[in-house]
């Protein structure tokens, strides 16, 4: 389950929004079990824009994602993401699978 946390203000994540229908979110809320849905402000093209996410409900320091699912996200991230953001999933990859 990958996650969001807290950190420092200057932290940065990167990611892709999208702008779903209420059914579309309603749905998500329904069938996203062990997550719930929060709030928190992103910059969008320099403005500050609300937007939901998904947090897992369970977290632990060691928790990693399967290695299948986080293949999936590294090869989303190459197609939408800064090669400097990819470059950093990918050292997380090395240093949790050693």
């Amino acid at each position: 389950m990958a996650n969001l946390v807290k950190g420092e203000t200057t932290d940065k994540v990167e990611g892709v929004l999208y702008d779903l229908t209420k059914d579309v979110i309603e749905f998500l809320d329904r069938t996203e079990n062990g997550y719930s849905r929060e709030k928190t402000d992103v910059m969008v093209d320099g403005k500050s824009v609300e937007a939901d996410f998904y947090v897992s409900r369970v977290t632990r320091d060691n928790a990693q994602p399967n290695p299948e699912y986080f293949q999936k996200i590294i090869d989303g991230a190459r197609k939408m993401l800064s090669e400097d953001y990819v470059k950093k999933l990918e050292a997380m990859r090395t240093v949790s699978t050693s």
